[in-house]
């Protein structure tokens, strides 16, 4: 399998989708066992009172500034407005869908929304 230094890092910071064949190639040429990697980001994810779900500041993220979240900056400003101020579990499908308005990965939103 032929892979690129640029597109190996392109699919470690989420910024370039594998699919799950390509997955299963890298994880073949790294000598690492699919199962346990995935085992280990469902790991990650998985809360214990709230499995695939990220708890979101919605206060906090309607006062962020950075321009790739602008449209979930608009959602939780419109969140807030509507409900009293506070945090917000979203699950897996929501934060796909608010991924999806940014025009981001999933993967990055979380992480950003993660950094705060």
């Amino acid at each position: 399998m032929e892979l690129s230094a640029q597109a190996l890092a392109s699919y470690e910071t989420g910024t370039r989708s594998c699919t799950v064949v390509r997955f299963v190639e890298l994880c073949t040429a790294l000598e690492a066992s699919p199962h346990d990697l995935l085992e280990r980001v469902h790991d990650q994810v998985n809360h214990d009172d709230h499995p695939a779900s990220l708890k979101v500041d919605l206060t906090r993220l309607a006062l962020d500034e950075r321009a790739p979240l602008n449209p979930a900056r608009r959602w939780a400003a419109a969140e807030v407005a509507r409900h009293a101020p506070g945090t917000r579990d979203l699950d897996l499908s929501a934060l796909e869908s608010l991924a999806a308005l940014c025009g981001l990965a999933t993967v990055e939103l979380v992480r950003m929304l993660r950094e705060g």
